[in-house]
């Protein structure tokens, strides 16, 4: 968001901006049955209110509401697909250095390669880039949002949790713990197929 221009502001915001998501990360959507994968963006404003931001903001002279409003305002941070945004170049390139062996040097060139119209919107300055992007975003989709298993687990797995928040086994706030601690709130738990989550 710096080497973008951002506003301090936008920085901020930029910085905290998934600090909503939950335990297995979307997975809570599925449960939720949010087609938008949304549920973080649901619960951002009242958990970013109720932390400790608004005071650690305060003490640099940023206004929270301003922070929270931005993720809304901001050409840069959010964006629907297909367009380009901070928030989908992070994670496809966070995730492609940790899962996909890509090398910090692509990942530098590709920033490099980035640049913002006058109306705020991200553009990649060379057709190489923009390849390379595209093609590590597609395996990003296929390997890990669309990858079969992760489909069946996610599919396998939700009438267990649902039953398990009915039972009082689960509730509403454990989704904002860690996996970890999740999964010990949970308790040992028998799964479809006789597969067994122990805590």
């Amino acid at each position: 968001m710096r080497r973008l221009g951002g506003s301090v502001e936008e920085q901020v915001a930029a910085l905290i901006h998934d600090v909503s998501h939950t335990a297995l990360s979307h997975f809570v959507d599925v449960v939720y049955e949010k087609d938008g994968e949304d549920y973080h963006e649901d619960i951002f404003e009242q958990l970013v209110l109720a932390s400790d931001i608004p005071a650690i903001l305060e003490r640099h002279n940023i206004n929270v509401q301003n922070v929270i409003d931005m993720t809304d305002r901001s050409p840069i941070l959010e964006q629907p697909l297909p367009s380009l945004c901070a928030d989908r170049i992070d994670y496809t390139l966070r995730d492609a250095y940790t899962y996909f062996s890509t090398h910090k040097r692509e990942v530098v060139r590709f920033v490099d390669s980035l640049a913002q119209s006058d109306e705020g919107v991200l553009y990649i300055t060379t057709i190489k880039q923009a390849e390379w992007f595209v093609e590590l975003f597609y395996e990003e989709v296929i390997e890990f949002f669309l990858h079969p298993t992760n489909i069946y687990v996610n599919q396998a797995l939700k009438p267990v949790l649902l039953e398990a928040m009915d039972a009082g086994a689960i509730l509403k706030d454990d989704w904002l713990l860690t996996d970890k601690f999740f999964l010990k709130s949970c308790g040992a738990m028998n799964l479809p197929g006789g597969v067994l989550i122990e805590s």
